[in-house]
C-alpha cells in the first residue's frame, strides 16, 4: 500500500535506488548526525529534533536528540516522516490535539509525547527524497515563515553532508581530518547559539531593547551558522577533488 504522496511504485522504486548508498553507510559516522540534530534543537530551541531515512518498511534514525530511547528504526505507520518526505515543501503540523494527524494513529502520537511537528524533506541532488530533518514538540506551537526557510537551509546541509560521507568512502584517509574540522565549526555554532539563547532569558520582558537585540543577532546567526557549516563542506569537497586530481596525474 502506497502511502499519501506517492505517485506510482515506479517513483518509489527510483527513491529508493537513490536512498540505498545513503543507508548502507549512514551507521558508520552517526556522530556527526548527532551534532547536527542537537545544532538544530537549540536554533529552533526545540526539546526533539529527528534526522531520519525513509525506507520501504522503516523509518531510520541516523540523527537524534531529545529521545534517548528513541529505536533505531521504527516501522513507516508509526512515523510522520514517512509521508511527510513525500511533500515538496516543509510539513508543518502546529497542534495535532486540535488538528490530529491521519498519517499515524493519533493515540501513538500521544503517547511519544508529539504535539508539534515541522519536517522538511532531504533532498539528493538528482531531487529525490531519501529523509526527513524534522522539529518535534510537546507543546503546541508556530512555524513561521522563517523558521521553515531556517529548517530547510539546514535540510540542505544535513544532505551535503551525508553526500560528504558518501565522497569519503573512496577516499577514508581524508575522513578524521575532514570531520575533524566540521565538528568544530558545530561545536561552535552551538556554543555561539546557546550564548545568545542565554542572555536572551536574563530579560524581564521580551519587548525591552536588549530583548529585541537579542533576536535580531539570533536570526542573522542562524543564517551565519548555516552558511559557515556550508562553507566548510565546500572546502572538503574541493579538497578531495583536489586529491583525486593529483592521483590521475600521477
Amino acid at each position: 500500500m502506497l502511502l499519501q504522496g506517492v505517485s506510482s511504485s515506479d517513483t518509489e522504486k527510483q527513491r529508493l535506488s537513490a536512498l540505498r548508498p545513503y543507508q548502507a553507510m549512514v551507521q558508520s559516522r552517526q556522530q556527526v548526525y548527532q551534532e547536527v540534530a542537537r545544532l538544530t534543537a537549540k536554533i529552533f530551541l526545540a526539546p526533539t529534533v529527528l534526522l531520519s531515512l525513509v525506507d520501504a518498511d522503516d523509518v531510520i534514525h541516523a540523527g537524534t536528540t531529545g529521545l534517548p530511547n528513541l529505536a533505531a528504526s521504527l516501522p513507516r505507520e508509526e512515523c510522520i516522516c514517512a509521508t511527510a518526505v513525500y511533500q515538496p515543501g516543509t510539513t508543518v503540523l502546529p497542534d495535532l490535539q486540535l488538528f490530529p494527524c491521519s498519517w499515524v494513529r493519533p493515540e501513538l502520537l500521544a503517547e511519544r509525547g508529539v504535539r508539534a511537528y515541522a519536517g522538511h524533506p532531504l533532498q539528493t541532488v538528482a531531487g529525490q527524497p531519501i529523509g526527513v530533518l524534522c522539529l518535534i514538540d510537546q507543546k503546541a506551537r508556530a512555524f513561521s515563515a522563517e523558521d521553515q526557510l531556517e529548517l530547510q537551509r539546514l535540510a540542505a546541509v544535513s544532505m551535503r553532508i551525508l553526500d560528504l560521507q558518501l565522497a569519503l568512502e573512496h577516499e577514508p584517509e581524508q575522513g578524521p581530518a575532514v570531520w575533524q574540522a566540521i565538528h568544530h565549526r558545530i561545536a561552535l555554532s552551538i556554543q555561539r547559539i546557546g550564548t545568545l539563547t542565554a542572555l536572551s532569558q536574563w530579560e524581564a520582558s521580551p519587548e525591552t531593547p536588549a530583548a529585541r537585540s537579542y533576536r535580531t543577532s539570533m536570526h542573522e546567526e542562524r543564517l551565519l551558522i548555516t552558511q559557515e557549516i556550508d562553507r566548510e563542506i565546500s572546502i572538503a569537497f574541493a579538497q578531495l577533488n583536489t586529491g583525486s586530481a593529483r592521483m590521475g596525474v600521477a
